[in-house]
């Protein structure tokens, strides 16, 4: 009898043996996914307005309604995966609230990335991306006003990064080697898009919570496109012949046109649409969110980097870099004080349940 108690000892021990290496192998893997995901997203959202410029005299909304056709085809068969592998997802997750939630991060979103590519026109795209993806000073600052606590390292956080915003809009003197050249508009144009950004985080980081995150990106793709779509015919103006054709400037399919499918296919479909923008609510599936700030802090360097080998842009000058270091800086303060706060408290600040920063996911 002891020695077939022994024995099940034995086995059991193995087999916790085994599920525990199971688990540190899969842990491991995840991490490997989430490390090669991370390079992913942080190349392919840098290349979204590099690669979406290319788009010659055609209009932002009719690139944004042709981008997002085409994120919504791609997504369609990955989407159905997903609700396929999780028959038993709680059908009442999709609620008037969780629409609602999706509706109005896209509206947000539709209008944060009209005044993003408008801003990438005008200015460097070191000041767009970098301005862009400041949006987490706006919820310290609403915190101060609500009087929730704040610790110092986002009170400096938010500090250097004004400074560093105050540096970038006085560079008078770095020009876009294509198109004309308005540092104050263009860079104006990104900070109107920073709180819209930001809105537009809050309320797709509370329905990924309810839904799978391939599931949340693909909705709020339909929603993009129905409002880009609307905006299309009641202010375009555009001929309703031209507007339901493949027309290469107005038309709504235009991206299937000879001149433009393959860099709507094969670019702007999968870097600058689900890579692009989907990899921001994908790597919230392996790492918390402070670790996703902090990622999208390459963004402007690596986008600068992009524009100026495409001939975009200049190179830019020492107030640029000064202004993109002193941001990037101040960011990386508050992502520090968000996971400082984290730790230290058994329940998180309002602050913490959404993200201090994201990029321009266009």
């Amino acid at each position: 009898m002891s020695f077939i108690h022994s024995q099940h000892q034995s086995f059991s021990g193995e087999r916790s043996n085994n599920m525990h290496s199971f688990t540190a192998t899969s842990e491991k893997r995840s991490s490997f996914k989430g490390v090669i995901l991370a390079i992913v997203a942080i190349i392919c959202s840098s290349c979204i307005p590099p690669f979406v410029n290319l788009y010659k005299g055609v209009s932002i909304p009719v690139i944004g309604a042709w981008r997002h056709q085409l994120s919504c085809i791609y997504c369609i068969p990955l989407s159905w995966y997903m609700l396929r592998k999780l028959p038993k997802i709680d059908k009442r997750v999709f609620t008037w609230t969780t629409l609602s939630e999706i509706v109005l991060a896209a509206t947000f979103f539709c209008i944060a990335s009209v005044m993003f590519l408008m801003s990438s026109r005008k200015t460097l795209y070191s000041h767009t991306m970098t301005l862009a993806n400041s949006g987490g000073i706006i919820l310290i600052l609403v915190n101060v006003i609500r009087l929730i606590p704040i610790n110092r390292y986002e009170i400096i956080g938010t500090i250097v990064v004004v400074c560093g915003i105050f540096a970038l809009i006085n560079d008078s003197e770095s020009t876009k080697a294509e198109g004309s050249t308005n540092i104050l508009l263009g860079d104006t144009f990104a900070l109107i898009s920073m709180p819209c950004y930001t809105l537009a985080f809050v309320f797709n980081s509370r329905a990924i919570q309810k839904l799978p995150s391939l599931v949340v990106f693909h909705c709020f793709s339909v929603v993009q496109l129905v409002l880009f779509t609307t905006y299309i015919l009641i202010f375009s103006g555009i001929e309703m012949q031209v507007l339901f054709s493949r027309d290469p400037i107005g038309g709504l399919f235009g991206w299937s046109d000879p001149n433009w499918i393959l860099l709507s296919t094969l670019i702007i479909a999968p870097i600058c649409g689900v890579l692009g923008v989907g990899c921001y609510v994908f790597l919230l599936d392996f790492f918390p969110p402070h670790i996703v700030n902090g990622i999208f802090l390459l963004e402007p360097f690596v986008g600068q980097l992009i524009g100026t080998l495409l001939g975009q842009d200049g190179w830019p000058t020492i107030f640029t870099y000064i202004g993109a270091l002193l941001v990037t800086i101040g960011l990386g303060f508050t992502i520090m004080g968000n996971a400082k706060t984290k730790d230290e408290e058994d329940v998180p600040k309002e602050i913490l349940d959404i993200e201090l920063s994201q990029s321009s996911l266009l």
